[in-house]
Order: structure tokens, then sequence, then C-alpha cells
């Protein structure tokens, strides 16, 4: 017989209620299986689960039958077993959520001490190649054995990664905030990242080595790699704390919704109790059924604690347990009350319970996105102290690399450059460090973090190595790596400061976009929405240009005082003995030249203050660059959503940027001030076309309005020549003395 037809046939019974009562009828359904008819088939069926609206707790079962074509017998059917598949509960995904995210950091930490042990073989390795004047077959099988190691570390992070991406995948069932969704992601690309970069390089590195069989060229490998394998163990180590963190705060915005959903049943018993619409034994029962949950809800609280203090960065949750002991005590005390037949006592503790649940709700939440306000103040803070500390070392380089390169191998000052790329080093040190801990803290940090770190580390590790051996050049290219990779560093941490002071910003006002936070859409001080409330593209636009405008002028007064004290530093005018003085981080005396400074009589450290005011300025104009180009970066995207995008939004931010990178590298140019009066210009010019478009601002009364006569048109073009003539003088900034620059004020003022 021919097989003629198959079916897919299921049955989806419905999830039962608390009397174990089933709260609907069977759903039975069936679909046609395409397949090929034969003696033999083969077919594929794929369902989509989420077509059939599976609540938590529904069962699905279901099966297959094939028939053939007898038709002068009738057709015989066969089915095959039936398969089913349930829907978890919330409880049940709970805890299925929790113990794969648990096993993932037990994992992790078996990859962090598999990572230590190849680490110990290659020192081992190292010290034997040291005692040896040849390598023997010995040597090749240890290398096997850490090669052998490093493949299987491979497949425990390729495991990991895939076990996370399915835990991911379940919890999508669970209703998780916006924050915890971005650390899973974070989690997820960091993962990416180890496995296919370090993992891969490691790997090329161990084939390498297979081959060498010179001794002195495997033990440089050797060290090389050991640098590698430490460099892997400190992102194994941030991962597996960040692992820790999301595990934590999963756990904590469950329990946040337990404990609200517990206060919503508490306020509900106290209406009961209020009307007294059932006895004080019924009332009873249903505060006893709310006491066990009660008690669940602290069993999970003391699982999430123990997370919580296995981590290096361990939340507060001491006021959390004060609102727990506080809930748990006032629903006693209900249960006790109404026991004795005193509702109204009873209805005061349930309110009190209710109350302090809510608050706990709120606490919890507060935690789980990253803590409270003070907690992201002081992430706020460290980010500014180590973006500051970054920018003077980049400086203090800057200005050791020129001296290294004039300085002869044969002057006795060249050793001191030593010493002073010896002591950036060491002050690199406590960057490295404070970076490493902020790591630990933000998932939002790039993954490229501990990887600059090290290359810094590296660099300035060969630029000594290379002064010491008076190649220049070489000392030299290595000092400019560590520039760039400090650069790297200042700019990923402007980006993350931003993006710190825009959650600080919804904390304080809600939304972004309130308060010191302008972006299109968000909510004015008076409580209206977008344009209405006088946040209007158009305003917002006025706003970026006088901040653009005042940026400008500030570049041009730093550029002009730098270039002074390069000038007087040459000089020498008021250092008698400014050559011979060098300042701490190994400036000299004079800001930018090589005398000494204005105040500079005894040569030591003339301008160093200056000097470190000039870098705190040059930061300080670089956050606020930035915060200018994401600021048009927000009106940009509002625009093109309403289909009115201007193209002179995206050039704008480019020369944004490349101001800003000017900025950070310290190059203070006239192409720099250039690009500033093009920036004003190119914004000016938007603002108009948006004006143009019904874009700009707007206004609203509450009261009667009052008609006003037109302006004539030939007197409206009138102003706006002239206005326009006026904003492009001002933009431009002339080359005048100052008694000439202020007539030029002066002149302004009176054709206002």
């Amino acid at each position: 017989m021919i097989m003629a037809s198959e079916m897919f046939h299921y049955i989806i019974a419905f999830k039962s209620d608390e009397q174990g009562q089933a709260l609907g009828a069977p759903k039975h359904g069936s679909l046609p299986v395409p397949i090929t008819a034969g003696t033999f088939t083969t077919f594929n069926q794929f369902l989509d689960i989420e077509t059939l609206n599976l609540q938590a707790g529904d069962q699905l079962s279901y099966y297959f039958s094939a028939c053939d074509n007898d038709a002068v017998n009738g057709s015989k059917c066969a089915k095959s077993v039936t398969f089913s598949y349930e829907k978890p509960s919330i409880k049940k995904l709970d805890s299925l959520v929790e113990k794969n995210q648990e096993q993932v950091n037990k994992d992790l930490n078996s990859a962090s001490k598999q990572n230590e042990k190849i680490e110990k073989e290659l020192k081992e390795m190292q010290e034997n190649l040291l005692q040896k004047n040849e390598l023997d077959w010995q040597d090749k099988k240890n290398m096997e054995d850490i090669m052998q190691r490093n493949e299987n570390l491979q497949k425990q992070i390729e495991n990991i990664q895939k076990k996370f991406e399915e835990n991911n995948r379940k919890s999508e069932q669970k209703e998780y905030s916006e924050q915890l969704r971005e650390k899973q992601e974070n989690m997820e690309k960091l993962l990416e990242e180890l496995k296919n970069n370090q993992l891969d390089e490691r790997m090329k590195k161990m084939e390498e080595l297979m081959k060498m069989l010179n001794k002195d060229k495997l033990f440089e490998q050797l060290k090389e790699m050991q640098q590698d394998n430490q460099l892997m163990e400190k992102d194994l180590d941030r991962m597996l704390e960040l692992m820790k963190q999301l595990e934590r705060d999963m756990r904590l915005e469950d329990l946040a919704k337990k404990a609200e959903d517990l206060a919503k049943k508490e306020d509900a018993l106290n209406k009961e109790t209020e009307q007294k619409s059932k006895s004080e034994q019924e009332l009873k029962a249903q505060q006893d059924k709310l006491n066990k949950e009660m008690e669940d809800l602290k069993k999970d609280m003391k699982e999430m604690e123990k997370v919580n203090e296995e981590m290096e960065n361990k939340a507060d949750l001491k006021d959390i347990k004060k609102d727990q002991e506080d809930a748990e005590k006032q629903m006693q005390n209900s249960s006790d009350e109404l026991s004795k037949s005193n509702s109204s006592k009873a209805s005061k503790a349930q309110k009190s319970a209710k109350e302090s649940l809510q608050k706990m709700a709120q606490k919890m939440s507060e935690a789980a996105a990253g803590g409270g306000p003070d907690e992201l103040e002081e992430d706020v803070k460290a980010v500014r102290q180590i973006l500051q500390n970054l920018i003077r070392m980049s400086f203090s380089q800057e200005d050791l690399i020129s001296d290294t390169r004039k300085t002869a191998i044969s002057d006795p000052k060249y050793v001191t450059n030593i010493q002073i790329q010896q002591k950036i080093k060491t002050d690199a040190k406590m960057i490295a460090d404070s970076l490493f801990k902020l790591s630990k803290r933000q998932a939002r940090m790039a993954s490229t973090v501990n990887k600059e770190i090290d290359a810094i580390n590296r660099n300035m590790a060969s630029a000594i190595q290379q002064m010491e051996g008076r190649g220049v050049n070489q000392a030299t290219m290595h000092q400019q790596y560590v520039m760039t990779g400090a650069n790297n560093l200042a700019l990923m941490l402007n980006e993350m400061l931003q993006n710190l002071m825009d959650q600080q910003a919804q904390q304080q006002g809600g939304k972004p976009g309130s308060g010191n936070c302008s972006k299109p859409g968000g909510n004015s001080p008076s409580g209206k929405k977008g344009k209405k409330g006088g946040q209007g593209v158009g305003m917002q636009l006025g706003d970026i240009i006088t901040k653009q405008q005042q940026l400008g002028d500030a570049m041009k007064q730093l550029k002009d005082k730098m270039g002074k004290q390069g000038k007087d530093g040459k000089d020498g005018k008021d250092g008698k003995d400014g050559k011979e003085g060098q300042k701490p981080g190994g400036q000299k005396g004079g800001a930018q030249g090589q005398g000494g400074g204005q105040s500079g009589q005894s040569g030591e450290g003339g301008d160093s203050e200056q000097a470190g005011g000039e870098s705190e300025q040059m930061a300080r104009i670089a956050a606020q660059q930035a915060a200018l180009r994401k600021q048009l970066n927000d009106i940009n995207n509002q625009l093109k959503k309403e289909g009115k995008s201007n193209p002179n939004l995206t050039k704008i931010q480019q020369d944004m940027d490349r101001n800003e990178t000017d900025i950070v590298n310290k190059r203070l140019t006239n192409d720099m001030l250039r690009r500033q009066s093009e920036i004003l210009t190119r914004l000016l010019e938007t603002k108009e076309a948006l004006r143009e478009q019904d874009q700009g601002d707007e206004r609203e009364s509450n009261s009667g309005q009052e008609p006003t006569k037109e302006i004539p048109q030939a007197l409206k073009d009138i102003l706006k020549n002239k206005q326009s003539v006026i904003d492009y003088y001002k933009t431009v900034p002339a080359e005048l003395k100052p008694y000439y620059k202020k007539m030029v004020e002066d002149y302004y003022l009176l054709i206002k």
C-alpha cells in the first residue's frame, strides 16, 4: 500500500486553578502534513508554539497519524507515540532560569581555574628552559599538554556561551526590565569577544610554539603567551563577577514582582476586612495563606543574599531586609488579631504590611537597576576621576615623546627621561587597577577595556627597554602606541560618562529629556511633552548653538593661552634656572616651552599646576563636545522618525567628532577653529531650514490671544539679512587686538 496522507494532531490541556479544576475544556486541533505519496517517505513538520497562545501551566500533547490509499477495503491509519510539552509555570520558570544561571557561573569559575593551570604550566616551562641548552622531547610533550588544555578551555567557553544564550531565550517568557535585558546583551557580546578573539589568537600562537626548535625564540614566545594568559584571566574574572551580578539582579527583579503581587493580595484582603464581607475565620485563613507566601519569599531572599555575599561589589540589602521583616511582622500581627476577632487592628496591620511590601519591591527594583542615586553618583565620580588621570597621563607621555626625540643619548638628561617613563608606568598601574575594578561593576563598558590596558602596559615596558638600549626611534614608537591606547580609553570613558549622566537624569527627572538632558520628546519642567513644553527641536538647536559658540570661545582662549605660554617658555623671561627644572610627571618648568615658566625662578615645577589645569580644561571641553554631539544625534534620530531629516546634521556630527578627537589628542590648531566656525554656520542654516518646515519653536498660551499686525515682508527680509550678517561675523572670530575687539563688540550692541 502507498501512504496517501499524514496529519499532525494536538491537544491543549489548560492549567488548573487553586482547587485543582481545569480552567477550560481541552482544545483539539489538526494540521495536514505535506508529504510525497509512496511506500516510504520522509517529512519535516514545524509548529510555532507561540501561535497556540499557551499560558504558564498549560500542557500540549501531540502525535502524527498516517493513512494509506486502500479505497477498496477502506483506508487504514496508524499513529505515532504521543509527545508532550508543558509550558512551565512562573514559579517553575523562575527556578529553571535561576538554576541555569547558577550553572553558567559554576562553569565560568571552572574555566577560570583551568586558565590558572595553563598559566602555571607556562611559568614552569619557562623556568625549565632557563636550565637547558637545547630542547628535548619532554618540552614538546609539555607543549602538547598545554595546547590540549587550551582546546578544552575553548570548548568550555563555547558551552558556556550556548548555555547562557539558551537561558536568555527562556527568560524571554518573563517580564524583565530593559536594564536587565541590556546586561544580558552585553554579557553575550563579552562571551563572543572572548571566544572569537583571545582563544583563537592563543591557539595560533600554540601552533607556532609547537613548530619552534629555537630555545630563545620559544622562551620569548612563552613569555608573551603568559601575558596573554594573564589578560585572559582578567577577562574571565570580570565576566564571572558580572555574571554573578546578573544572577543577583534577575533574582531581585523576580522578588520585586513577587513582593508587589503579595502587596496587592494584602491590599485586597484589607478591603475585605474593612468591609467585613467575610467571617474572621475566613479572613484568617486567607491571611495565613499569604503568610505562607511570605515564608516562600523569605527563602528566596536568602538564596539571593547568598549570591550577593559571593560578589566583590555587594549590594546594600539592609533596608530591603528591614522592610521584609516589618512586612512579615505585620502580617503575623494581622493573623493574630483576626484570631481574636479584632478586625480593626488586623486592618491596620494589613495596611502597614502592604506599605512595607511596596517599599521592599521598589528598593529591590532600584537595586537590580544598578542601585539608587548614591551608587550612580559614585560611579559618575569614579569615571570622571579616571578620565582626568588618563588625560593627564596622556599629556605627560606626549611631552616625554618630544623630550626623548630631542635629547641626545650621551646627554645625562637621557637617563632622567627613562626615570620619567618609569614613573608614568607606575602611575598608569593605579589607573589600570581603577579601570579594572570599574569594569567589574559596569557591564556596559566595552569588552576591549582590559585589552587596551594590557597594550598600554606592554608598550610602556617595551619603551623603557628600548630607551635603556638607546633605541630612540623604537622607544618613541612604543610611546606613541601608549598615547593611542590612552586616547582610546579616554573616548570610551567619555561615552560611558555621558550614558551614566543620562541615567542620572532619568532618575532625577523621570525620562531622558528632562532636567539637564534635553532629548527630543522629553518632558519639560511644565509637565508637557515635546514642543508644547518649550522643548521643540528648534529651541534645542538654539541651545546647542549657544553652547557650541561658548565652547568655540573656550577652545580659542585655550589655544592662545598655550601658544603664549610656549613662547614665554622658550624666552625664559622670568625663570633664571628654569631650563634645568622638571615638574612632576616629567614635564618641564614651562607649560609648553623649554625654559622656566612665569614664576619658575628656581626652575622646580614652574607651571606644573597650570599645565594640570589645562589638562582638566581640555577634558571638560572634550566632554562638553561629546555631550553636544550626542544631543544632536538624538535630534537627528527624532527627525528621521518624522521623515524630516536634514543632511547638515550628519556632517555637523562628523565635524564635532573630529574636534573631540583633536581636543583629546591636544591638537588645538587653526583647522579645528575653522571647523568650529563651519559647525556654527551649519547649525544656523539647519535651524532656519527647520523653522521653515514648521519644526521651530512653538508657544502655547492659556489666555486669549490678541491679534497682532503682520510685519511687512520687505522689513522681514531686511531684518533677516541683517541678523545673518551679524551671526556670520560672530561665528568667524577675527584676529584683533583687544582695543579693536572691544570696538567690534560695542558695534554689535549698537546695531542691535
